[in-house]
This record gives structure tokens, C-alpha cells and sequence, in this order.
């Protein structure tokens, strides 16, 4: 197991690797948006980015000219071939921590009616680590999962998982490795699964 505990962002641009999987095929980044900052409406052809807010209000796209608001706490899935992006409209810099699979992803800037462009309702592209999370693509999952006492899960070869306390900033990270997590009072996680 590997643990993080990510701190609170400076007010400049980062966009650091945190960790990627042993295999390769998953890989974890800290970024942070300054105000005004951010990437315009893309798409993956080869894979997924999606991006927890830890902090900051994010204006995420969902089309080149349509967004949506992310508050601390919004998982936004940037699902492959899926129009998606990020900008910062706010003084506050906006701290998140994106998951990327598989390996190479592949970038490419289509218009909203370009036929490679999956359309997702709206209402899909966002759900809250405080509600029960239950999301799934073809490259990865969330889901909430409640510790209290002792915590395990076998190993899964070739399972690389993440457990985050989004209110802590921390991660709990299970590359191939057997789960064993353990709190005294009543904690949610969200948990990550993905691909070594």
C-alpha cells in the first residue's frame, strides 16, 4: 500500500504525475487551475480521464460551448470519445486529482457533431463522493465504500484500486496488492478500480 496526503494547492499550475500503476495502464495526476486557466472541450480515442475536485469550484465542459459546475466532492468522467474539459472562472485555484486509463489515451479537439463524439446526457457526467457512487465505464469503476472497524479485500491481480478521503486530501493506493484498511469510527471512501 502506498499512501498520500495531498496538500493544500498554491495558487500557480501543476499537473504532476502522483503514480502510475505497475503495469502502466493507470496512471494518477495532482493538477491545479489558477484562475483563468484550464483545457478546452477534447476527447480521449484510446481511453478515459476523470478528475475528482478536492477543492475550488470547476467549470467543466460537456461540449465545446456547454458546462456545468463541479463543487469539491464531483466526480466529472471524461469517458473515451466523450467531449470534456476543464476551466477555473473563479479566484480560488481548483485543486483535483484525475484518474487516466489505459496507458497512451490519444487527444484530439472535434467539433460537438463530429461522428467519433459519444453523446452522454448531461446528468451522467457528474455524480457527488457524498452520495452512494455506484459509475462504471469499459476502463474503470467508483464506487462508496463504508469503513468502519477492519476493512480487506483479496488480491486481485492485474487490479490496481484507490481509496480516497476527498475531505482529507488522502489516497490509499493497492497496486496487485491485497486491501487491508482499518478506522475506529465510520469513514465513506470513495473507491477507484482500474487496470495495473
Amino acid at each position: 500500500m502506498r499512501s498520500f496526503l495531498l496538500s493544500n494547492p498554491p495558487t500557480v499550475y501543476k499537473n504532476e504525475l502522483l503514480y502510475s500503476s505497475k503495469g502502466k495502464n493507470t496512471s494518477l495526476y495532482e493538477i491545479i487551475f489558477p484562475y483563468n486557466q484550464g483545457l478546452g472541450a477534447h476527447i480521449h480515442t484510446s481511453g478515459e480521464d476523470c478528475a475528482l475536485v478536492l477543492s475550488g469550484t470547476l467549470t467543466y465542459f460537456v461540449g465545446n460551448r456547454e458546462t456545468i459546475v463541479a463543487e469539491p466532492g464531483s466526480i466529472v468522467f471524461g469517458w473515451q470519445n466523450v467531449l470534456h474539459g476543464y476551466l477555473n472562472q473563479e479566484k480560488e485555484p481548483v485543486h483535483l486529482l484525475v484518474f487516466v486509463t489505459p496507458g497512451k489515451i490519444g487527444l484530439a479537439y472535434p467539433d460537438d457533431n463530429d461522428p467519433i463524439v459519444r453523446k452522454v446526457p448531461v446528468e451522467c457526467r457528474k455524480v457527488h463522493a457524498e452520495e452512494e457512487v455506484n459509475a462504471s465505464s469499459e476502463y474503470s469503476s467508483f464506487q462508496t465504500v463504508l469503513i468502519h472497524g477492519r476493512y480487506e479485500e483479496s488480491v486481485e491481480p492485474g487490479t490496481f484500486k484507490v481509496f480516497i478521503d476527498w475531505k482529507k486530501k488522502q489516497l490509499f493506493i493497492f497496486d496487485e496488492e491485497k486491501v487491508e484498511l482499518t478506522s475506529d469510527e465510520p469513514i465513506r471512501l470513495l473507491k477507484y478500480v482500474a487496470k495495473s
